[in-house]
């Protein structure tokens, strides 16, 4: 405060009368007062600033001041309310009642947060509201300051509500409020809710923005997802104060939760307070500052009572630089976590795969900018069955994928996801997910598999103790098999074999010593005449104690002379998967230590090397083999570092060790790509570092020399304990069969607030579904997997009891989180190849013959399903991008561009298409469901075999139907509109091959005897008019014209220009059987007489020709056209959940092993959200798993059950 105060005298207009208990004070604020009896009033102003001075009283109208000279006595006037009265005039017929218009009123006014629902408007019936049937709008105004209660933020404030308005476009009001406390003192509930209200805030964005400071609050902002924009670019400064001068919408993100702030009176300045005051007139914002309302809003005098979690002020200047670049980096090199959450952990044939996508800025936790990503199914070969998009909108997306038999077949397959913007790192922070997919077959075997290894005149040799049932449990006895033992390259034994009258099969073979053991499987075949053709595979896994690898790994990275050191290591098998191992350190012939892996073969010990001794550690097998490893050499000089980092504890200890003279160093904490701490130390040292520096999640600590050359370096896990917390219950303790379940849920942050947030939620069978707790989920996955290379088992685990396995997830990041931080990449960073992708576009360039870009030239994109259109211009380097499509699953494109004579001739469109990365393949094998099933399992593939069949009997189908369709000539992937194999000639791609080096018109004259050009003018198969088809897209639409009788050019060009070795299958459509699906989607015109006879199906035929690619029409020469079927998005279909009647029939039984998926459970401002569906039914248990995000820095999971009587 200042010693100068305001003051003066407020008298009424026209009578110069003094008015008493005028209302005056600063608009937002706490700072106020009112006129005494004789008009009076002073105050103090608000420190360095121009701050509107609101002068208010009933029964008169506002005055606004924003130029009162200090230290001299204002007179102020205030005129008498004069009222309109049509203006308040209410009816009780304009269509709406008054509660239904207070509802929208304190829905707009005060907003839907948590806090806003627990406001209270003390005097609503001074509120006057009136409501326009035909403009559908609701109006309010009030002659009184609007007065509300906020109880959780501990303020009363009053609004002089000078407008307001609510309709389809959107609501709007406006007027000065004043805030008094509630309470006398703030504790510590009311200090975090007012931290909650204010962080993210729009009073937090203009401090920032006025204190230049956006970086450290968490803020960015940017134009049109242009380059990032700073202060420089939006804020002006002059007569000693601050102004936001806006030129277009701005976008803001914090913590990656999107706003924007845009103007309706350009080249108007906005002052802006470094309290968060900002001129209300002129400026609009949107998104999530936008949607905060008064029931959030807090008086210019809070102060935020803790600093930012993710940032600390830097000691020095050489800190302040790494700082820096570390920002920089982060900025150039955005980084996104992604995780999807599946229906369950496995699928049969035919079944659907239900998902959801979490798509967050690596940061902050938040959503992310990226709008799409790329799924990708590959089989156990790595060979990519399926690559489908999934738009993402503020970081979420859902949907499906059907798991046909043709696309589909049974196997191990895995599911990869990423985005643009991922391709710039490693892909080990790409989403994988691995499951088998069953046969849904009645001649499944099963089989239990033991294998024991052992050693016969000196090579390793299997003995394989195999047993054969059928599903029934019924012993395969007596069946001759062929068996056949293979690794992924070669062949190690082949013969046939008969199981005995149990269905019994021993088999002994030698292991070659050049095979891979990882790779070894046994492929077993039913050689019964008359049986169906039946083939199984066994995966071998070999595990030879001799082949152990096991690693040790010095806490810091070095084994330092003289000081003590603390040593990971990690055992793995041949399989991939660890082993439990003990043993002792030796120095030659001295045992100096010993250990003793805790978890999953990994463990720690404590030694003290000594210089110029090496290391050895020694391992006894089952069997009596000792194996030898070497440890790290021993440094005689250097650093070394070691963290403590106690759960119980508020703190971290780093203690830096060293033998090499006094210098400086750089010690740098940091996590999510953020230096969250930073000191600089001088050699010997013991740090302790708050936690709260910290987010929940792993931290890297860094020694660095002063050329900043890194040394040492250590991760750990930190844990604040602070997840969404999860509760469902249900109004029953059990249910009943086809019952309604109704599940209630309650979404709470740590501090026990209520969150509104995005969930999806999966409800299981027991009976059918076996759910692993200790698997990846979203907490371990986010929190921890996402941040290490290679597998890591059971991640689950660590997070079960947090207290219980603290030491062995030490452990884990001492092994397997031992890789160096890449710092020269922070400073001296490459530049990203891949940059976001906001939303699904079409991008390419236009040349002419030459290769030569063309600037200026017409491009118009067209699509007939759905119906819509867009034109463009090329820009100077002759490239082109269209946006804004709508959502659908499948999109086929028309690409046309001109020349300057309105020709298409010689202009040559070119389609940036999209290039998948080379994914590694996983190394992790998974075994099929009939190997050593449990009973989970089992019970899932019998029970869909008995639901198919259900479905069967239903419908009255039989198997012959399917056995028929076998038989024709199947073209994988086509689009025949008939169905697979429903074509009257059909040529396969085995045909094809055979055919060498030709093209598709060698092919057809070679194949379809009768096809010939007619009269110069088109051609015909026999005399029916024929029409080409290249992957579902007719080559005679172009620019939105269909011809129904194709110019023989038009399809020579096709024939000419397209290799057989472009193909995969061709089919043809002749007679009136096939003709009428095709007529029905390719010869409706509305332009010509429906009872012309070129509409008459039986004179058409059609050659669908089944592209490798699947592209469609792609001609090799431009002609101005260019046909573009993008890759698929994933079906968006709503999970099919049956509503049984009180007493309805039972028709077919229903035996869901997915009893329900509900991808988007939106919690409300209460954080509560509801449920509901029908059980099935079999009696057992049902396993719920909920999991989801606030997509602004907060994730949460729990698990429930449900009990079926």
């Amino acid at each position: 405060m200042t010693n100068v105060i305001i003051s003066g005298t407020v008298l009424e207009a026209g009578t110069d009368k003094p008015i008493s208990n005028v209302s005056i004070y600063f608009d937002g604020t706490l700072n106020g007062t009112s006129t005494n009896k004789v008009g009076s009033f002073s105050l103090y102003p608000q420190a360095n600033t121009k701050i509107p001075l609101i002068i208010s009283a009933v029964g008169y109208d506002t005055e606004t001041i924003t130029d009162y000279p200090l230290g001299k006595k204002l007179i102020i006037y205030l005129k008498a309310k004069t009222y309109d009265l049509d203006a308040i005039t209410i009816t009780a017929s304009d269509g709406m009642s008054r509660e239904e218009k207070l509802k929208v009123f304190r829905r707009e006014f005060l907003g839907t947060s948590y806090f806003a629902r627990n406001c209270e408007i003390e005097n609503e019936s001074d509120i006057h509201l009136t409501y326009n049937k035909q403009t559908k709008t609701v109006k309010a105004f009030c002659d009184n300051p609007v007065i509300v209660r906020n109880k959780n933020l501990g303020y009363t404030f009053n609004f002089i509500l000078q407008a307001f308005t609510s309709s389809a476009k959107g609501a709007s009001f406006y007027g000065p409020q004043f805030f008094k406390e509630d309470i006398t003192e703030v504790n510590a509930n009311v200090a975090r809710a007012r931290e909650r209200a204010y962080l993210g805030s729009r009073m937090h964005f203009i401090r920032s923005l006025w204190n230049n400071d956006l970086v450290n609050n968490d803020f960015e902002i940017y134009r049109e997802r242009a380059a990032d924009l700073n202060y420089d670019s939006i804020v002006v400064s002059y007569g000693g104060q601050k102004y936001i001068r806006l030129k277009s919408t701005i976008g803001i993100l914090y913590k990656g939760r999107p706003a924007f702030v845009f103007t309706d009176t350009p080249g108007k300045d906005i002052f802006i307070d470094k309290d968060g005051y900002n001129d209300p007139v002129g400026i609009n914002w949107g998104g999530d500052i936008g949607r905060q309302r008064t029931g959030d809003m807090l008086p210019l005098e809070y102060k935020t009572s803790k600093p930012p979690v993710l940032s600390q002020a830097p000691v020095d200047a050489g800190v302040k630089e790494i700082i820096a670049y570390a920002d920089t980096l982060r900025k150039k090199m955005p980084a996104e976590k992604l995780y999807m959450q599946f229906d369950k952990p496995y699928y049969s044939v035919g079944d659907t795969l239900w998902l959801k996508a979490y798509l967050f800025n690596t940061t902050f936790l938040s959503a992310s900018k990226s709008g799409i990503v790329y799924i990708e199914l590959a089989n156990d070969t790595n060979k990519v069955l399926m690559r489908r998009m999934i738009r993402v909108v503020s970081g979420l997306g859902f949907g499906n994928i059907v798991l046909n038999k043709e696309e589909i077949p049974e196997g191990s397959y895995t599911i990869t996801a990423y985005t643009n913007l991922m391709r710039n790192f490693d892909e080990s922070i790409f989403f994988k997910r691995s499951f088998y997919v069953s046969g849904t077959g009645p001649g499944n075997w099963l089989v239990n598999s033991n294998v024991v290894l052992s050693e016969r005149s000196g090579k390793d040799s299997l003995h394989l103790s195999l047993q054969f049932n059928k599903l029934d449990k019924q012993s395969l006895g007596l069946h001759e098999l062929d068996v056949r033992v293979q690794d992924d390259k070669h062949v190690l034994l082949r013969d046939k074999l008969q199981t005995d009258v149990h269905g019994a099969l021993a088999l002994n073979f030698s292991l070659p010593e050049k095979s891979d053991p990882r790779s070894i499987s046994i492929i077993v075949g039913d050689m019964v005449k008359g049986q169906l053709d039946h083939q199984i595979t066994i995966p071998i896994l070999v595990n030879r104690p001799e082949n152990i690898d096991l690693q040790f790994m010095p806490e810091g990275g070095d084994l330092l002379s003289g000081i003590s050191s603390r040593v990971g290591f990690k055992a793995i098998g041949e399989d991939g998967k660890a082993v439990t191992v003990s043993g002792k350190i030796y120095s030659g012939s001295q045992e100096v230590g010993s250990f003793n892996s805790s978890y999953k073969g990994m463990g720690s010990f404590e030694f003290t090397p000594i210089k110029g001794l090496s290391y050895t550690a020694k391992i006894t097998s089952p069997s009596g083999v000792i194996k030898e490893f070497k440890l790290p050499a021993v440094k005689s000089a250097g650093t070394a570092m070691r963290v403590n980092n106690n759960a119980e504890t508020d703190s971290i200890e780093v203690i830096i060790s060293s033998n090499l003279p006094k210098a400086d160093y750089y010690l740098i904490a940091q996590s999510r790509g953020v230096v969250c701490y930073g000191i600089t130390i001088s050699g010997n040292e013991t740090k302790r570092i708050s936690k709260s520096l910290f987010p929940t999640g792993i931290a890297t600590f860094s020694l660095l020399n002063a050329n900043r050359h890194p040394l040492n370096e250590r991760i750990t896990f930190i844990n604040q304990k602070d997840n969404l917390k999860i509760a469902v219950s249900s109004s029953k303790a059990n249910f009943g069969t086809r019952d309604s379940i109704k599940l209630d849920i309650l979404v709470t942050d740590k501090d026990n607030l209520p969150v509104q947030g995005s969930f999806s939620l999966a409800v299981t069978d027991d009976d059918q579904i076996k759910i692993d707790s200790l698997r990846n989920n979203m907490l371990t996955s986010l929190l921890l997997t996402s941040d290490l290379k290679g597998n890591v088992e059971n991640p689950g685990y660590y997070f079960q009891r947090p207290k219980d396995t603290a030491k062995d997830l030490d452990n884990l990041l001492m092994t397997q989180g031992w890789t160096e931080y890449n710092w020269k990449n922070v400073f001296d960073p490459t530049v990203p190849l891949f940059g976001v992708e906001w939303e699904f576009a079409v991008q390419g360039y236009v040349t002419n013959i030459l290769n030569k870009p063309l600037p200026t030239i017409p491009v118009q994109l067209v699509s007939t399903k759905p119906g819509f259109a867009f034109s463009n211009l090329t820009a100077k380097d002759g490239s082109f991008t269209f946006a804004g499509f709508p959502i659908v699953d499948t999109l086929t494109l028309f690409i046309q561009a001109k020349n300057k004579n309105n020709k298409s001739f010689n202009v040559g469109v070119n389609i940036n298409k999209y290039k998948p990365p080379v994914l590694a393949s996983i190394s992790q094998r998974i075994v099929p469901w009939y190997v050593n099933s449990d009973s989970s399992l089992l019970n899932y593939v019998k029970t869909g075999i008995q639901q198919k069949q259900e479905e069967i009997n239903l419908s009255g189908s039989n198997m012959l139907s399917e056995v028929t369709i076998a038989a024709k000539k199947i073209i994988k992937y086509s689009k025949n509109l008939n169905g697979p194999g429903a074509s009257d000639f059909a040529v396969e791609e085995k045909e094809i091959l055979k055919a060498g080096k030709s093209t598709l018109n060698d092919l057809l004259l070679k194949k379809v005897s009768n096809l010939r050009v007619k009269d110069g003018k088109c051609y015909v198969i026999g005399e029916l008019i024929t029409h080409l088809i290249i992957d579902g897209i007719d080559i005679e639409f172009a620019g939105g014209i269909k011809k129904l009788i194709p110019p023989a050019q038009d399809l020579k060009e096709y024939f000419d220009n397209i290799d057989a070795q472009d193909i995969k299958g061709i089919e043809i459509m002749s007679s009136p059987k096939y003709q009428f699906a095709y007529k029905n989607e390719y010869l409706h015109d509305p332009r010509i007489d429906p009872l012309s006879p070129l509409l008459d199906p039986t004179r058409h035929a059609w050659i669908e020709v089944t592209t490798r690619g699947g592209n469609g029409p792609f001609l090799k020469k431009g002609t101005g056209v260019f046909v573009y079927r993008p890759l698929l998005f994933v079906a968006h279909k709503q999970f099919y959940s049956p509503k049984y009647a009180t007493k309805s029939p039972v028709t077919v039984k229903d035996l869901r092993s997915t009893i329900h998926w509900e991808p988007n459970v939106v919690t409300d401002g209460e954080g509560k959200a509801q449920v509901s569906f029908y059980s099935a039914d079999s009696p057992g248990t049902y396993s719920i798993i909920i999991e989801g995000s606030d997509m602004n820095g907060n994730i949460g999971r729990e698990t429930g059950s449900i009990i079926i009587r």
